[in-house]
């Protein structure tokens, strides 16, 4: 049985991940399509003269995506980056944070897994868990999906800044076991849980995020 096309940036991050000085080989024996290997090797010489050239968010030329305008970065991990950014609708302008997957990292897998925590977060109504706005894509074939915004910090941080009681804590942590709790009786694993996915907001709320790996 053929193996499935991999996608340019399934190609790209498995070339990466070969010894520096056969990276361009391999990409050229595995890539098995002629009128995509001109803009792999391309990608691949960008990332090797500059190798944080893939994680650049949007140029400053760009500030927008779709109705949201983006006011910083807010954070990233594995291939999306995390904006806090303002929805502009009509009378409506709202905070929010916006994840967006970049094109070149936009392959089957990955798609598959950011439209899963849509899917997953579309599910959850809990004061704990920050909650999901709208899904959708941008022109140059990103996609994203906007949720509320938490303006908070990790709750070990939290907890150290404000030199919580052992009590304190405790309650701190049943606020998030109440999440977690009903999460589970959505049948939803969170599958990540740490301190930085963990937000303590301005008024002391415990505020769970990212459910990137979460599973049914």
């Amino acid at each position: 049985m053929s193996q499935p096309r991999r996608t340019m940036g399934e190609l790209l991050q498995l070339a990466i991940e070969q010894p520096p000085g056969q990276r361009e080989g391999w990409l050229r024996r595995t890539c098995g399509d002629p009128a995509v290997l001109p803009e792999a090797l391309d990608l691949l010489r960008q990332y090797e003269a500059d190798p944080a050239f893939l994680e650049h968010g949007l140029p400053e030329s760009e500030p927008l995506i779709g109705q949201y305008r983006i006011v910083r970065e807010a954070g990233r991990g594995g291939m999306g980056v995390v904006y806090e950014a303002i929805q502009h609708s009509g009378a409506l302008d709202r905070r929010v944070a916006l994840k967006v997957i970049r094109p070149v990292w936009a392959g089957a897998q990955i798609l598959e897994r950011f439209q899963r925590e849509q899917q997953l977060l579309a599910r959850l109504e809990h004061p704990g868990i920050a909650r999901l706005y709208e899904c959708g894509s941008a022109p140059d074939g990103s996609h994203f999906f906007a949720m509320e915004f938490v303006d908070g910090c990790p709750i070990d941080e939290w907890c150290d800044r404000e030199a919580l009681s052992t009590a304190q804590r405790v309650r701190l942590v049943l606020q998030v076991c109440d999440a977690v709790s009903y999460a589970h009786r959505q049948l939803i694993v969170h599958r990540d849980l740490k301190p930085s996915n963990v937000l303590v907001d301005s008024t002391g709320r415990a505020r769970l995020l990212d459910f990137g790996v979460a599973k049914l």
